[in-house]
């Protein structure tokens, strides 16, 4: 198994956590591996997500608002798990009978996941011929390459399974599950594997010729009228636009419903990159008595304190005109944010978060991938 590498985060909970899990990692990595396959959204181990990987960090899994927060400080022990999970399980050859391996990619928010399990018999299930589903971008050759081929030297046949969903659609699906389940994705790694993916699956398809088979399926007509389409000649179909076009019609619509108070201010904030400030575990240790002392604040001392935030929005990372909106957020989401010394407007910080994103799936040499 690889070393995990050790990224770089200004505020103190998230840096230390991604430390502490990553020396647990390296030392004994089966309890999280073991606790993968018994988890029944991995069907046994044959689907491999470094997001679902996260789950067997009770840490992360300890609520949405630490999934939020912790995502991307846990993501490359996440990740070096998670291609170990799938190097076990592709050259697992204990059922003959599963010789398909299936790499599922996409825009988050295109729906991946559900276009899988219902081929499988009862639907819900994998196919009985899969041996694993692998689900993560593939917008990087350097890292998808070597899987397709790890696949193929164990016998197995490949198939891409690449979604394609508008990218407003997308952005709403995201958000909507950010709101339910903690996960997100930011527009920047969005647009950065939209825009990617097609000339990402011409270099596969050059490398593999007819040894891998592609099949799309494309939602740009909406999540309920799909059109399946088999063959290499297809990859155009995904195009959506260059990155810029996608992250400013992706940065349009999410600024819309921001406006319209349709998204949660911690969902506006993950989308562009910035850590969430929900009172975690770890802030609530670091700055839990002087929280408390807010909380407990009168009206007069909360007025002082939404006053001093809404005359410096752009510490926030919010745009200006969306100053309104922090009259709205909880008092102790103000706390956390102002005890924490507002780091997430670091913009190296904001780097690192999308830098990170977008390895969420395994897609990028600026983060470590599976």
């Amino acid at each position: 198994m690889r070393k995990i590498r050790i990224n770089k985060y200004s505020q103190r909970d998230r840096q230390q956590l991604q430390e502490r899990i990553a020396a647990s990692v390296e030392r004994d990595p089966e309890p999280y591996l073991q606790k993968y396959t018994q988890d029944p959204r991995s069907h046994e181990g044959r689907y491999v997500s470094s997001d679902l990987m996260k789950e067997t960090i009770p840490e992360y899994a300890a609520s949405n608002e630490a999934r939020a927060r912790y995502s991307n400080p846990l993501h490359n022990s996440a990740a070096v798990l998670a291609a170990e999970q799938y190097s076990r399980i592709v050259n697992d050859h204990s059922h003959p009978e599963r010789d398909q391996a299936i790499f599922l990619t996409g825009i988050p928010g295109a729906g991946k996941t559900t276009a899988v399990l219902t081929g499988g018999e009862p639907p819900g299930q994998l196919p009985n011929d899969v041996r694993v589903v692998y689900e993560g971008p593939l917008s990087n050759p350097e890292t998808s390459i070597p899987k397709i081929r790890e696949a193929i030297d164990a016998g197995l046949v490949p198939t891409i399974v690449a979604v394609n969903t508008l990218p407003e659609t997308a952005l709403q699906n995201t958000l909507n599950r950010f709101e339910s389940e903690g996960r997100g994705a930011s527009i920047h790694a969005m647009a950065t594997i939209q825009s990617e993916l097609p000339d990402a699956l011409r270099r596969i398809h050059e490398q593999f010729g007819d040894q891998a088979n592609l099949v799309v399926i494309d939602r740009s007509s909406g999540m309920n009228n799909s059109t399946e389409l088999s063959g290499w000649e297809h990859p155009n179909r995904l195009q959506e636009g260059t990155y810029e076009q996608l992250k400013d019609r992706l940065q349009s619509a999410l600024e819309q419903q921001f406006a319209e108070n349709r998204n949660a201010f911690d969902g506006y904030r993950q989308a562009v990159g910035l850590p969430t400030i929900g009172l975690s575990e770890g802030l609530h240790n670091q700055y839990g008595q002087r929280v408390e002392q807010l909380q407990t604040a009168d009206e007069a001392e909360v007025a002082k304190l939404q006053s001093e935030l809404l005359h410096n929005p752009e510490a926030l990372g919010l745009p200006a005109q969306f100053t309104p909106a922090l009259y709205q957020v909880e008092k102790f989401e103000q706390a956390a944010e102002v005890f924490a010394h507002l780091p997430s407007a670091d913009p190296a910080e904001n780097s690192q978060s999308n830098s990170n994103d977008i390895t969420d799936d395994d897609d990028s040499g600026l983060s470590q991938s599976m």
